[in-house]
């Protein structure tokens, strides 16, 4: 919000875990009619929530997946190339067939971003760019502000008992939902997909 990042060019997120190994016949992430985009709908849906919270609306998709990794049905692996309404342009990658793995990587005209979310934390770095040919170091930086994995079960939780909409509503599931079905929809045609607008 401040600038300091500059002109916001593009970003990397990647979503991954191993928990795909684990699917066997029958399981319902396996079944591409009940988890269609496989890991992409699982958890690249979170992504691509975050992402349209920090960037605004997607409003096209291109996307490849892979389905011979594992011997599910669903997508092992997904890498989708995100178009926003307001031009960026960006990759999310979804896969449940390798460790354990949660980037988010902002590239900007003065500065980049990096965070790296393990099992013991968010680690975040931030990259100035010297135009002088300086030494451009990666530099820690701890991300303040209140921040909880209950908050959207808290915001639930409020709107039932004082009344108004929760955050994230309904339709913010259904616009990241409409992204990945638009997604699986280009890797199953291997054609740009436009994401509908739901209002």
């Amino acid at each position: 919000d401040s600038g300091e990042l500059g002109k916001i060019a593009t970003f990397e997120k990647t979503t991954c875990h191993n928990g795909g190994m684990v699917i066997q016949p029958g399981d319902w992430r396996g079944d591409p009619e009940k988890n269609p985009g496989g890991m992409l709908f699982q958890c690249g849906v979170h992504g691509i929530h975050e992402l349209m919270f920090y960037f605004g609306p997607i409003k096209r998709v291109s996307c490849m997946m892979r389905y011979d990794v594992h011997t599910t049905l669903t997508s092992d692996v997904s890498i989708c190339l995100l178009e926003f309404e307001s031009g960026l342009i960006g990759t999310l990658n979804a896969y449940h067939v390798s460790p354990y793995r949660h980037t988010f990587n902002i590239f900007g005209t003065k500065s980049n971003i990096y965070t790296n979310s393990r099992v013991e934390g968010l680690q975040a770095y931030k990259q100035t760019t010297f135009l002088d040919n300086q030494n451009e170091a990666m530099v820690p930086f701890e991300i303040t502000g209140e921040s909880s994995p209950c908050e959207s079960l808290k915001s639930f939780y409020k709107a039932i008992r004082e009344g108004g909409e929760p955050y994230p509503s309904l339709l913010d599931g259904a616009r990241a939902l409409s992204v990945v079905f638009a997604a699986d929809i280009s890797a199953k045609t291997g054609k740009v997909a436009d994401v509908p607008p739901l209002e």
